[in-house]
C-alpha cells in the first residue's frame, strides 16, 4: 500500500506541533494508468499534500526543477539509429521520497493512517519531499542530479535534464545519454555491460520500476 511505501521511505515522525504553527492538510489521489491500447496498467494511490496552503518564504522559497524537452530526446534517439545504439526506459518508484525535506513542514495525519497509542494530539513532521508540496519537485531533481553527476555524469548545456557519460571502457569509446522527465527516464547507449553495470549501482540507491508501456516516452511511442 501507499502507506507501507511511506514508512519505508521515513517521510515522516510524529511531533508536537509548535506553538503558532500551522498543519498542511492532505488529500488522496487515485488514478487507474492506462496503456497505450487503453487497458489498465495499474491502479495507483498517492497521498498528496494540500501544497496550495503553503506559505512562500516561511514553508518553501525555489520550486523550478528543470525536466528533458522533446528537442533533445529526438536528437538521442536520432543518434541511437544513426550509430546502432541501444535504448532502455524505466522509471522511479516514490521519487520525490527519495528527497529530503529541508524546510520545517507539519502535516495532519492523513486518512488511514494508525495513531500509535500516545500520540493522539500529535501531528506529522515531514522528513521527506511528499507529493504536493510545492518544493517537492525542486527537491527530487536536485537529489538525482547529485547522484548522476557525482557517479559521472556531465550536466548538458543544452538541456539541465540531459546527462552524459563518455569514456573508453575496454579499449572501447563508450557513451550513455540519458534523458530525465522528473522521475522517467530514457537511455541511450552503446555498451551493455558499461551501462547494466551503472544501472545496477542506481537500483542499489533507488527503486526502478517500468510500466507495460515500456516503449512510451513524453507519450510517443
Amino acid at each position: 500500500s501507499d502507506l507501507a511505501n511511506l514508512k519505508s521511505h521515513g517521510t515522516w515522525e510524529w511531533s508536537e506541533l509548535p506553538p503558532g504553527r500551522k498543519c498542511i492538510d492532505t488529500t488522496w489521489r487515485f488514478r487507474a494508468k492506462p496503456t497505450k491500447q487503453g487497458l489498465i496498467d495499474k491502479l495507483k494511490a498517492r497521498l498528496c499534500a494540500r501544497g496550495f496552503r503553503q506559505m512562500f518564504g516561511f514553508d518553501y522559497t525555489e520550486t523550478h526543477a528543470p525536466v528533458t524537452v522533446i528537442s533533445s530526446w529526438r536528437a538521442s534517439t536520432a543518434e541511437c539509429a544513426n550509430y546502432g545504439w541501444y535504448i532502455d526506459m524505466w522509471d522511479i518508484s516514490g521519487a520525490y521520497l527519495e528527497a529530503d525535506l529541508l524546510e520545517e513542514i507539519f502535516i495532519l495525519p492523513p486518512d488511514g493512517l494508525e495513531v500509535p497509542e500516545g500520540m493522539e494530539n500529535h501531528v506529522l513532521r515531514l522528513r521527506k519531499a511528499l507529493y504536493g508540496l510545492k518544493q517537492a519537485g525542486r527537491a527530487w531533481n536536485k537529489k538525482l542530479t547529485k547522484w548522476l553527476t557525482d557517479y559521472g555524469f556531465v550536466v548538458a548545456d543544452a538541456d539541465p535534464s540531459l546527462f552524459i557519460m563518455e569514456r573508453h571502457v575496454n579499449g572501447e569509446w563508450s557513451t550513455i545519454r540519458l534523458n530525465v522527465h522528473v522521475d522517467d527516464a530514457f537511455a541511450v547507449f552503446n555498451n551493455k555491460k558499461w551501462y547494466f553495470d551503472f544501472k545496477a549501482e542506481l537500483k542499489n540507491e533507488f527503486k526502478l520500476s517500468k510500466s507495460t508501456d515500456s516503449d512510451v516516452f513524453l507519450g510517443v511511442t
